[in-house]
């Protein structure tokens, strides 16, 4: 029974021995801080929040972590310094903008004497001139240190002043009052001031402060000395009401003077602009339709109005847009129809477009040649007799346009400067100008002759002449209706199936030639050249009268070689088809 007994003890020791690791290790494992607090035996529950002096954010905008240093949670910009959304130097004519009467976008400061910094507390009288509430310019207290007292004894609150003594040095005497050991009287202010006595030689009246004008801040003519980037600090003042005219097509204006500023809008050719500033090459300027202040580039204002017009003008096609600017993409702003009239104002320097208004209010432009000072009228039926003539916008601003090429057909409305200019319409109704000269009064295109190609190459064209856009490969032998020849002979209109077409009047024939090469002359000394480029070598002088034989060519020039004498070998290169004629 002992046995058994001793046995039960021992066994209830050894698991209590067994339990107590158990227990430490559940209660207070070392790598565990979350669980049970070491300092007081609490359990602390895990969390998920970032130890104390975790680093803060520092990417984005904001160097010290986040995006708002003020609190408002927006990001800081370089146009919102302190991201609270106040500070709008962009547009200094926002509700939010740094104008002259609150420079830092408070909204509370007011360039006025009673708050000139926008405290709210400041009032610049006499009885509180720095705003603090506590100073009164009296003589017990001017300073307002609540520890003045001018009195006889201490004036000048030393605490050792006396009436032999008011400065408190220990030496002045009622007879030296100042303590220089020279004054023998009393001092002299008593002669001016009832109050002064050998103890306050200065006396207590109060002498009265001169009171200014308070000083006015400077006007800034509109611009935002505190803009952040694009620096105006240094622009200069123009005269009050400085007008200038927008002289390009476009003008952008932006937010700062800055290429790379925001385009807040445009404004087009013949706008007026008041300028109140400019730096360099920018200029800041005011848009009366809005009286919105912006920069733009100096070079693109006049101080020429362009609106020297107040021409009453007709409609020529069937629908003629007007247009928001002066280029081909522009938004288009209305239709007006033939017939209808606009009031012509200006016309851009190239002479492309007019400036119209309808309503006399609103502007927008128009291409010149859709316009006429008379109602749309066909006129007398012409051709172009040469290979090409130029056709010009305007008589006054020779502008090129287009051409018209030998056998197109027009109009012709009238002539000017002494019938050497003609007023032309085309089929669509376009008016535009061109040498009278040019013109013929019978189609030219009047025959119907089958020709053959005498070389292969790249001369088949939609136009004559080296302005032509589009020229065509064609083979030698291949067959071609004849038209009609240029005035000159050097260009031929022909068919090819439904196509009208161009080539030079040397490379057509009457006849195919097989594997033969036709024979030309030169009609005039002329160069022989390596190629046809512009500034080409020269390989020697072709004398008139010489005899050459057509190999190839372009739709400028003519490739020949030179027949052998049977002393030299022959030369080949290219010569303008103009000097050359068939045999």
């Amino acid at each position: 029974m002992k046995s058994n007994a001793f046995r039960r003890l021992l066994c209830g020791a050894l698991a209590a021995v067994m339990l107590i690791p158990a227990a430490m290790a559940e209660g207070l494992n070392s790598d565990d801080v979350s669980g049970v607090n070491p300092f007081t035996g609490e359990y602390v529950a895990p969390s998920a929040a970032p130890m104390l002096g975790q680093a803060a954010d520092t990417t984005g905008t904001n160097p010290f972590g986040g995006s708002d240093l003020t609190g408002n949670n927006t990001p800081v910009t370089a146009d919102d310094l302190f991201g609270g959304n106040t500070s709008y130097a962009v547009d200094p004519n926002s509700e939010l903008a740094a104008v002259a009467n609150d420079p830092f976008a408070t909204g509370t400061a007011s360039a006025v004497t009673n708050d000139p910094f926008g405290t709210g507390s400041a009032a610049p009288v006499t009885n509180d001139p720095f705003g603090t509430g506590s100073a009164a310019p009296v003589t017990n207290d001017p300073f307002g240190t609540g520890t003045a007292a001018a009195t006889t004894t201490d004036p000048i609150d030393t605490g050792a002043a006396t009436a032999t003594d008011p400065f408190g040095t220990g030496t002045a005497a009622a007879s030296d009052p100042f303590g220089t050991g020279a004054a023998a009287t009393a001092a002299p202010a008593a002669a001016t001031d009832s109050t002064a006595n050998a103890g306050n030689p200065f006396g207590d009246v109060v002498v009265p402060q001169a009171t200014t004008a308070p000083t006015q801040m400077p006007t800034v003519k509109g611009y935002n000395p505190f803009a952040s980037s694009g620096d105006t600090s240094n622009m200069t003042a123009t005269q009050p009401g400085t007008v200038m005219y927008v002289s390009n097509s476009i003008a952008r204006l932006r937010a700062k003077p800055s290429d790379e500023a925001k385009v807040i809008t445009a404004v087009y050719f013949g706008t007026q602009l008041n300028v109140t500033a400019t730096q360099d090459e920018w200029a800041q300027v005011t848009n009366p339709a809005n009286n919105r202040t912006l920069y733009c580039l100096l070079e693109g204002l006049s101080s020429t109005d362009p609106n020297t017009m107040s021409k009453l003008m007709y409609a020529q096609l069937p629908t003629t847009p007007i247009s928001k600017s002066p280029t081909k993409r522009a938004i288009r702003m209305r239709n007006v129809k033939k017939g209808d009239t606009v009031t012509m104002t200006a016309i851009t320097d190239d002479g492309m477009w007019a400036r119209v208004t309808v309503d006399g209010t609103n502007y927008g432009f128009v291409p010149t040649i859709d316009l006429d000072d008379a109602p749309a009228a066909e006129g007398t039926p012409v051709w172009c007799g040469t290979a090409y003539t130029g056709v010009m916008v305007n008589p006054d601003r020779w502008t090129k346009i287009g051409n018209l090429s030998f056998g197109q057909p027009c109009y012709l409305v009238s002539y000017i400067n002494n019938n050497t200019i003609a007023k032309i319409r085309s089929a669509k109704g376009y008016v535009a100008y061109c040498d009278a000269s040019a013109l013929i009064t019978a189609d030219p295109a009047t025959q119907s002759t089958p020709v053959y190609v005498q070389i292969t190459g790249k001369v088949l064209g939609k136009g004559p002449g080296e302005e032509a856009e589009n020229f065509y490969n064609v083979k030698k032998n291949s067959q071609l209706m004849l038209l009609g020849l240029d005035s000159s002979g050097t260009w031929a209109l022909v068919r090819r199936g439904k196509q009208k077409l161009y080539i030079p009047a040397l490379f057509i024939g009457a006849t195919r030639l097989g594997n033969e090469k036709r024979n030309l002359v030169v009609i005039q000394d002329t160069s022989l050249y390596s190629n046809s480029l512009p500034g080409s070598p020269s390989l020697g002088t072709l004398p008139l009268g010489t005899r050459v034989q057509l190999v190839g060519g372009t739709n400028t020039h003519a490739q020949v070689a030179t027949m052998s004498d049977g002393f030299s070998e022959p030369v080949t290169g290219y010569v303008s088809f103009e000097y050359l004629r068939a045999e």
